[in-house]
């Protein structure tokens, strides 16, 4: 116990105070402390979101462009109406990579034979031993 005189008045401050602790030699305080944790994030997560701008409200009827008015694209080409030069690097840069199942089961063939693994399990084999 520590004595303060302060004015005239004198203050206890108590340095040591009991614990209470759990059957297990853990103190109250850190088997409640995380809990208090856990329940504050809890609650954090409660928390009322602002409601978003919603959009205007969509039109009760689709109009569609007159046949001939449109702008003709090629199926094989749409994504060039958009105009990105990063797009068009892109499609082309994928293309170029792209192999076909054709392709790519040649190439698994050739890596099969130039490791020497190619359908020979298929294939019968043949043994002979000799006794005397």
């Amino acid at each position: 116990m520590l004595l303060l005189h302060v004015g005239g008045l004198v203050v206890r401050r108590i340095t040591s105070v009991a614990v209470p602790r759990t059957g297990r030699g853990l103190s109250l305080q850190a088997v409640l402390r995380p809990g208090a944790v856990l329940a504050t994030l809890a609650l954090a997560g409660c928390m009322s979101v602002p409601v978003p701008d919603l959009p205007d409200r969509t039109p009760s009827a689709w109009t569609q462009v007159p046949q001939g008015q449109g702008v003709a694209v090629d199926a094989r080409q749409w994504w060039k109406v958009l105009a990105d030069p990063a797009l068009d690097g892109l499609v082309d840069q994928a293309v170029a990579g792209n192999l076909d199942l054709q392709q790519a089961t040649l190439r698994l063939q050739a890596v099969r034979i130039v490791a020497g693994t190619s359908d020979s399990r298929f294939l019968p084999e043949i043994s002979a031993s000799a006794k005397q």
